[in-house]
């Protein structure tokens, strides 16, 4: 079907197009860090589980030092 648009009927159909294509692309981006946040979380999870494997002692590091603080 097609429609005849004003001028500035138009306008406001690009800038809609604009908007929902910018809104597209910036879901998309979000999808791919939080793939990306999820993959880093798990690395540094597997990470301090090897940490606590090898350093047994440490494993509350950073409690001791915040009680240190205090």
């Amino acid at each position: 079907m097609h429609v005849e648009l004003t001028s500035r009927q138009q306008e406001y159909v690009e800038a809609y197009r604009n908007i929902l294509e910018r809104l597209g692309q910036i879901q998309e981006e979000l999808s791919t860090l939080g793939s990306e946040s999820s993959a880093l979380i798990n690395k540094l999870n597997e990470l301090r589980e090897q940490e606590s494997v090898e350093f047994p002692g440490d494993n509350d590091l950073i409690q001791n030092l915040k009680n240190a603080d205090n």
